[in-house]
């Protein structure tokens, strides 16, 4: 009998190893025929049967070919195959696991595991499981490259780098090796690397679109706009309906101040993908930046849907609010994003009490105290409060929708906030102690996490100019670490600051209301010397915010507020040296 099955068995894996998978499936059961107790055969059928793509089928008879010999390694290992290819994880680790109980130097079992224990959540079994494998294989480029995306996702960035190094070396055409170190590299900021890398990923796959948009996104950082807007361009030519890489180019046509060629874009990328829900509002941001506020406000909507939101809102059992009559329904305004949104939009309250509603009004602790200034609201609580009754609910930033706000009806009237007079009255004691000047109030930085921070914030010697100036007093409204600043002073420079006594947004605007003029980068400063009323001059740079539109020195949204450009990239002389020239005027006109 041995000598009839195994030139059967030979020939059937002759074909099994060449692909021929029907004929080799016949031979097994030919065998299996002959000797239905055969360990061996019954495995590669079960095998065979999965490549054939009938997972289901071939879990059944691998689980007979381990009933026949449980101690048979690659048994276990087929079976936590066809586990994991059903999600059947848990399952497919134990299985695996037990193959290399059976067989301890048995690399693709330790391979997979690694895979599911990840799929699982598992980083560190599946870190602990790739490197069995390695111990076992060192040369398995794989292998490294799939250990070094786990350190690079738990932040141990050294070891991943070294890990994405050694792939390639290993095997020097791997694609996505190259890819994973160029977005390792990135991550470190290591941008002239990361490009080579790109490059080096793009020479083994020229048709990987994914490299050639995060080549892109590099070069974007590094500041090269053009070379940019050639990888993106590239990333479509090879995959025409990649919504990311719209997102991607408009957003660097924008820096390069072609919004309208972004618009286009945009409008481009959509009628190949229209529920994309990023590109959507990426478009909004671009005619909210063209003043098309009617539109725009319509396209902002998306933001609420996309995977990842602009700013996550919290979920409601009761519905959002359509714009029609509120007739005395109660209605929660809620905020979105930072401090300068909600300082921004919280202007809103009284257009919706105007509109028939009982405003209920949430915000962030910091900004309870001097939110209860608001007009038009009954309520205001801070979100880590008990939240007041209502029975619809709007989202801030989605009031100027509801109410058909243009670049014409933005409701302008200053001021909106208030200081607590007493607190207003100590502060206007304090300085007036100091004697007659003009007292300019500083703040030369938005929050240094927040992505744009590093194109809006201003090194504070920079500003020396502006102390220098007859008559002039600076004081420092800078919160947080880049406060630490004034602690290194150009020779000759003064600031005095009081922001220690600042505990709340309340506060800050009373001493802001006792200041001459604010001056001061693209941060929730601006917005609350604009809702104050108070004379507010805000440095931009090249490229602004959408809400401070184009080439425009004033700002529709606050009518004290002027705007102070960058001409070039990165260079804040000009911006600067017209602040100066403007405290000169204003200390001649006051005598």
């Amino acid at each position: 009998m041995i000598r009839v099955i195994q030139p059967l068995l030979e020939s059937a894996m002759q074909h099994h190893q060449a692909g021929r998978l029907q004929e080799a499936e016949a031979l097994y059961r030919q065998v299996l025929d002959a000797e239905p107790e055969h360990a061996q055969a019954m495995q590669l059928l079960g095998w065979a049967v999965f490549q054939s793509g009938r997972a289901q089928e071939a879990l059944e008879v691998i689980r007979r070919a381990i009933a026949i010999d449980q101690n048979r390694a690659e048994s276990h290992y087929s079976l936590g195959a066809i586990l994991a290819e059903l999600k059947r994880h848990a399952e497919a680790a134990q299985a695996y696991q037990r193959a290399l109980q059976q067989r301890p130097d048995f690399p693709e079992a330790a391979y997979n595991l690694a895979a599911v224990l990840h799929a699982m959540g598992d980083s560190q079994g599946a870190i602990a499981a790739y490197e069995q494998t390695l111990r076992l294989r060192p040369s398995w480029a794989e292998a490294h490259n799939n250990l070094a995306n786990i350190l690079q996702q738990q932040g141990r960035l050294d070891e991943a780098e070294a890990a994405f190094r050694q792939a390639v070396a290993l095997q020097p055409h791997f694609a996505q090796a190259w890819y994973n170190l160029g977005n390792a590299l990135r991550q470190r900021g290591r941008r002239s690397q990361a490009i080579d890398a790109f490059h080096q990923a793009l020479a083994a796959q020229p048709s990987y679109a994914e490299a050639y948009n995060n080549l892109g996104n590099t070069l974007n950082d590094d500041g090269q706009l053009g070379q940019a807007t050639v990888a993106y361009r590239q990333a479509l030519a090879l995959r025409p309906v990649y919504p990311e890489v719209y997102r991607n180019l408009a957003k660097v046509l924008f820096n390069q101040d072609r919004v309208e060629d972004a618009i286009s874009l945009c409008r481009q990328g959509l009628r190949l993908c229209p529920d994309e829900p990023e590109l959507h509002a990426t478009l909004s941001i671009l005619l909210l930046q063209r003043g098309e506020y009617p539109e725009a406000w319509r396209e902002y909507e998306w933001r609420v849907k996309a995977t990842e939101p602009l700013f996550p809102n919290p979920r409601f059992s009761q519905t959002m609010w359509d714009g029609s009559d509120l007739a005395g329904r109660r209605i929660l305004l809620h905020p979105e994003g930072g401090y300068g949104d909600a300082l921004h939009f919280v202007r809103y309250c009284p257009v919706v009490a105007r509109r028939g509603g009982r405003v209920r009004l949430l915000c962030q602790p910091d900004l309870l105290r001097l939110f209860e200034s608001v007009g038009g609201v009954e309520q205001v609580a801070a979100v880590n409060q008990p939240w007041p009754e209502f029975d619809v609910h709007c989202p801030l930033l989605s009031v100027p929708l509801r109410v058909g706000t243009t670049l014409q009806s933005i409701p302008a009237e200053v001021p909106y906030l208030h200081p607590q007079p007493k607190e207003r009255q100590q502060w206007q004691s304090r300085l007036a102690a100091l004697g007659r000047r003009l007292n300019v109030g500083l703040v030369w930085s938005g929050d240094p996490g927040h992505d744009t921070n590093i194109n809006r914030a201003v090194p504070i010697a920079e500003l020396a100019a502006l102390g220098q100036v007859p008559s002039v007093r600076l004081f420092s409204l800078q919160k947080g670490p880049p406060g630490q600043q004034r602690l290194q002073l150009p020779q000759g420079m003064e600031v005095t600051d009081w922001t220690a006594q600042l505990h709340d947004w309340a506060d800050t605007a009373a001493l802001t209301d006792n200041l001459d003029v604010i001056v001061t980068v693209d941060t929730a400063m601006a917005h609350l010397a604009g809702a104050l009323a108070k004379p507010v001059w805000v440095l931009l740079p090249r490229i602004g915010e959408w809400r401070w539109l184009s080439r425009r020195t004033d700002s529709p949204w606050y009518p004290t507020m002027r705007l102070f450009r960058q001409s070039t990239r990165g260079d804040w002389t000009g911006p600067i040296r017209q602040i100066v020239q403007a405290l000169q005027e204003w200390v001649q006109q006051r005598g």
